[in-house]
């Protein structure tokens, strides 16, 4: 997760970038282009993945309605392939691990039938 978390930061440097400086033939409208990838980290961050699939057809309640159901599996996907080699470091029981795991592939699973009914 320290890894997200420092993207979040690159992708605000972006964003302060792209509203404070003049950039020939960029409009300060342009900004937005940055909204899907902000929604996505920041529901990496939060990790707020029952509401997401809750409200996502909801778009008066969708917290990230730029975020696509296949990124947000793809990046599950990987996240949990990293935690499975040990590439990220969790102070978690095995028990816990385990749980998590198992979590993870029912949030995985959701997220298919989501991007299935687009």
């Amino acid at each position: 997760m320290e890894g997200i978390r420092r993207f979040s930061v690159d992708v605000a440097k972006c964003e302060e970038f792209l509203t404070t400086c003049k950039v020939p033939g960029l409009k300060v409208e342009s900004a937005p282009m940055f909204i899907g990838l902000r929604q996505l980290v920041d529901l990496f961050m939060n990790q707020e993945w029952a509401n997401y699939i809750t409200e996502f057809k909801n778009p008066t309640l969708n917290k990230y309605p730029y975020v696509k159901p296949r990124s947000v599996a793809e990046l599950l996907t990987k996240l949990k392939e990293a935690d499975r080699q040990k590439k990220i470091k969790l102070s978690l029981s095995a028990a816990a691990k385990k749980d998590r795991q198992k979590y993870l592939e029912l949030i995985l699973k959701r997220l298919r039938g989501l991007d299935e009914t687009q």
